[in-house]
């Protein structure tokens, strides 16, 4: 009689080896790959959201009473296909943070334009004005 395991026994028990690793492997990559899939979507579905709220700013003048009190009104316009939410703009005048905008404090519906009008105390004959959106910030250069 022979000593030790049969052949067909051996190869048995290393199939049965090789399919509980196969399964071990395949349990941890697809957790893997599921949770880093969810992450990676939701970050694509942000950035396209960003990307369909585009503002522009169609006409900007100023208005001088006096060098003490200059007024400049704009129009600014959602160009994108989706409604831009209270705090998601920030109007700038030569740099500077301008307060928030009650025009503006409620947000911008698709496609839709909104009057505005900031008062600066500083007066110069050249102004920039920004209007930072979610997805781009156009810069208007005025002569007060």
């Amino acid at each position: 009689m022979a000593k030790g395991i049969s052949a067909i026994i051996a190869t048995i028990m290393l199939l049965m080896i090789t399919v509980a690793l196969i399964g071990v492997f395949y349990v941890f990559g697809s957790g893997l790959m599921t949770s880093s899939t969810g992450a990676a979507g939701g970050a694509a579905t942000a950035t396209t959201d960003r990307m369909l709220k585009t503002v522009a700013v169609s006409t900007a003048t100023c208005k001088n009473t006096t060098s003490a009190n200059n007024v400049i009104n704009f129009t600014i316009q959602n160009v994108g296909t989706k409604d831009i939410l209270a705090g998601e703009l920030t109007v700038y005048v030569d740099d500077v943070l301008n307060a928030q905008i009650e025009e503006i404090s409620s947000g911008l519906a698709a496609n839709a334009q909104a009057q505005v009008g900031v008062q600066t105390t500083s007066y110069s004959k050249t102004r920039n004005l920004k209007v930072q959106g979610p997805s781009n910030t156009p810069i208007s250069y005025l002569t007060c």
